[in-house]
């Protein structure tokens, strides 16, 4: 009876002990949570500015590709300008030339 009460106590000890390092490694495991709730925090964190910076450069580039338009639609319509320049400029002539007469 004696060897069995031992053996329980063994066991008990062993169980004790079995629990005292399931406690450890949770412990353990909560520490890494820990982390890498922090590390996911800081990458959302990182994301959002991120983010935050690729919508400023698009509207930055939405600005400059409006701007480069303008100027490309004004170049498109220089030709026609100095064609009206010198139509005016030989009118004029013209016109001179007949008051010379």
């Amino acid at each position: 009876m004696e060897k069995k009460i031992e053996k329980l106590e063994q066991k008990i000890d062993g169980i004790g002990k079995s629990l005292d390092k399931t406690k450890l490694d949770v412990e353990a495991l909560k520490k890494e949570v820990t982390e890498v709730r922090a590390i996911s925090t800081s990458a959302y964190h990182g994301y959002s500015a991120l983010a935050e910076r690729i919508e400023a450069i698009k509207e930055k580039q939405s600005s400059f590709e409006s701007k480069i338009d303008n100027v490309l639609n004004k170049l498109n319509a220089l030709p026609f300008k100095i064609f009206a320049i010198i139509i005016s400029m030989f009118a004029l002539l013209l016109t001179v030339f007949k008051l010379i007469k």
